[in-house]
């Protein structure tokens, strides 16, 4: 009997099919509990009004679902629409509400899962698996939407994502866009050209850095020659090649920079600005009357000096 050993007042129920074993009325338990204690590969089951797998215990298999009979994981919930499980209008699958008012305690909802980039603590995806909202794994990195992620204390913005300012509204200008979608900082090797390249011209210095924010390039250059093979020289105007992103092929994408020379020769004073669609910028000279030529290679000695700084749109 499986009740031998049990006071009636620890087990209470309105009638027990002695054939079945089949419970009818309210049960009540006064004390401790155990089910499939000797491990038999049996279900534990519990019906609600509308779902038939209110609680499912799968003995086998050794998972439980909530709403559905075969879970696919170690817990299981399920929600839906034809009365077999948890289903409504904006029910939540799991709600964690802590109560707790009083500040500074540590009660919440505590989640251990994985060590390495490839496990997965706590994942969300839409309704039908298609697309991946959220994502933490187990080295505490997190990513957004695939769009954008948090790793080692980072945040991370992938290629195509940006920072969208459009709560900001619009400007006194007209507005074209709102999203910050490139930042970088790095270095670029600025050379002195003759026809659009270097030929017969040496440097001993060729170091420049810059920062990108959006589509705007800052830069600072500097380059200095350590010798001129007049022979080898392609001849034609000066310019600064190699500069790290081309410029923007707009008239709005003309920029002027600041300027320093050492043995380059020139009337008056020199000028420098972009040159649209390319990654050269243009070194020219203007007279106290406004003339103004390119500089050429005879404007250049062996030991030409430059230094510039300019911002432009790329």
């Amino acid at each position: 009997m499986p009740y031998v050993g049990k006071k009636p007042a620890d087990i209470i129920a309105t009638a027990i099919d002695t054939t079945t074993g089949t419970f009818s009325g309210a049960l009540d338990v006064k004390g401790a509990a155990v089910f499939n204690e000797d491990s038999a590969d049996v279900d534990f089951r519990v019906e609600s009004n509308d779902s038939a797998n209110m609680l499912f215990v799968n003995g086998g298999n050794n998972q439980v679902g909530i709403g559905v009979d075969a879970a696919s994981t170690v817990f299981h919930v399920e929600t839906s629409t034809d009365g077999t499980g948890v289903s409504g209008d904006d029910i939540y699958v799991a709600k964690f509400y802590n109560r707790e008012a009083t500040d500074s305690r540590s009660y919440g909802v505590d989640i251990h899962a994985g060590s390495n980039s490839t496990d997965q603590a706590l994942r969300c995806k839409t309704h039908d698996g298609g697309t991946q909202l959220f994502l933490v794994k187990g080295d505490g990195s997190a990513t957004v939407a695939n769009g954008l992620t948090l790793t080692d204390g980072n945040l991370v913005v992938a290629s195509g994502h940006g920072i969208d300012f459009s709560a900001t509204g619009n400007s006194a200008g007209t507005m074209s866009s709102e999203l910050l979608d490139h930042y970088e900082e790095g270095t670029f090797s600025p050379v002195f050209q003759t026809g659009g390249n270097s030929n017969g011209i040496s440097h001993s210095i060729s170091s420049g850095t810059y920062t990108r924010i959006g589509n705007r390039a800052i830069l600072n250059g500097f380059a200095v020659m350590s010798a001129k093979d007049s022979a080898s020289l392609t001849g034609g105007n000066v310019t600064i090649g190699g500069l790290p992103f081309t410029i923007a092929n707009d008239n709005n994408a003309y920029s002027a920079g600041a300027i320093s020379l050492r043995n380059v020769s020139f009337a008056d004073f020199p000028i420098l600005s972009t040159i649209i669609n390319t990654t050269t910028l243009d070194l020219r000279e203007i007279t106290n009357a406004g003339a103004q030529t390119n500089l050429t290679d005879g404007n250049l000695s062996a030991t030409s000096y430059v230094i510039f700084n300019i911002a432009y749109r790329v």
